[in-house]
Parts: C-alpha cells; sequence; structure tokens
C-alpha cells in the first residue's frame, strides 16, 4: 500500500506516520510540505490514500487539483474547520468522490478505520455547531487523555467526573472560541444551550 501526507506541519506529519507504521501491513508512506513536492509525488505514483492538511489554501489547492485528475482516489483532509473544498452536499459528494473529513487531531481508531474503508467524513450530517462539539471533545481528549467524558446529544450536556479548574477552562475557552452557549453546574456537568 502506497500513502501520501501533505501537511506543512513536520510534528503531525511525524505523528500520522508513526500512527500508520503500527499497522501490520508493508506501507510506503511519502510525505510532502509543498504544492510542487506533493504534485510530483502524485504525478509519480499512485495512491491508495491521500492525506491532506486542509490549515491552508495549498491544501484547499492540492485537494482539487487531484479531484479533477482522479475524482475517485480515496482522500482525506484533515482539519478544524466546517467548510468543505466542495459545495457542501453531503450525499452527492459521498456517491461521487471518495473523500472525507477529519477533524483535527486524529486518533488511532479513526486511522484504523480509514485503513480499514470503515472512515465516514466527520462532516456528514452534522451541523455546524455539532462540528464544533465535535472538535472540542477531541481537543479535550487530546490535551487531558486520563480525563473521562462524554457528551449526549440529545440533552446537549457535557458529563463527567468532577472536573478540574484547568479541564473546566480549556472546555469554556474551547466553548466560547465557538460561539457555544453553556451554563455550568457543579464543575460535574457543562450545559449547552
Amino acid at each position: 500500500m502506497r500513502i501520501l501526507i501533505f501537511n506543512t506541519n513536520e510534528k503531525d506529519t511525524q505523528n500520522l506516520i508513526s500512527m500508520i507504521k503500527i499497522f501490520p501491513i508493508d506501507i510506503i508512506v511519502d510525505k510532502a510540505s509543498t504544492y510542487f513536492d506533493t504534485m510530483n509525488f502524485y504525478k509519480n505514483h499512485s495512491y491508495e490514500k491521500v492525506f491532506i492538511d486542509m490549515d491552508n489554501d495549498e491544501g484547499k489547492k492540492i485537494t482539487k487539483e487531484i479531484l479533477d485528475i482522479y475524482p475517485n482516489q480515496k482522500l482525506f483532509m484533515m482539519g478544524d474547520d466546517y467548510n468543505c473544498t466542495l459545495e457542501k452536499n453531503c450525499n452527492s459528494c459521498g456517491k461521487e468522490h471518495s473523500k472525507g473529513l477529519i477533524i483535527k487531531p486524529i486518533s488511532q481508531a479513526e486511522l484504523c478505520k480509514v485503513m480499514n474503508n470503515s472512515f465516514e467524513c466527520e462532516c456528514k450530517g452534522k451541523s455546524m455547531k455539532q462540528f464544533a462539539i465535535d472538535k472540542i471533545k477531541k481537543n479535550i481528549q487530546k490535551e487531558f487523555p486520563y480525563f473521562d467524558f462524554e457528551i449526549n446529544q440529545k440533552e446537549k450536556i457535557i458529563s463527567s467526573s468532577p472536573m478540574s479548574m484547568q479541564i473546566l477552562v480549556s472546555f469554556i475557552s474551547q466553548l466560547e472560541e465557538n460561539d457555544i452557549s453553556y451554563e455550568v453546574e457543579n464543575f460535574e456537568r457543562i450545559n449547552l444551550k
């Protein structure tokens, strides 16, 4: 299997490569950090999967160009922005393209789904608010991996064991950054409004 990764952040690229190398199969990983290098790799090799960081205009340009050349390329866009590179029409996109958005940071569980061809785009069927909540959850889990919590979608409540002040501040900061209304209840719940 051959994989191409475009990312301008070397640390993120190395983390992704180390997660990929865990799989017990022969995998060749090409990594690029510029538009030119990415397109040069793409023109010289065929890839089973392509990962593209969407945090800059180069990533969006590469995505569009690859989909123009080969619309069925299994393409995984990595980002934390709700906007898609194509017109936001998840049903049409799922039928016409083999692409999906992965909210950063990527977990090993998500990478397993990608490798098993069972990953579903994290934008699909989600409102902008739900996407932001999922992004916050991933950021909290990355920052505080020992902290156990869940987001109850029906009641829209974040519940857990008691939060430290540091975790509570991080939650509140990210909720405010994403314009999500909330109410704190006894350091154990954050009610989303």
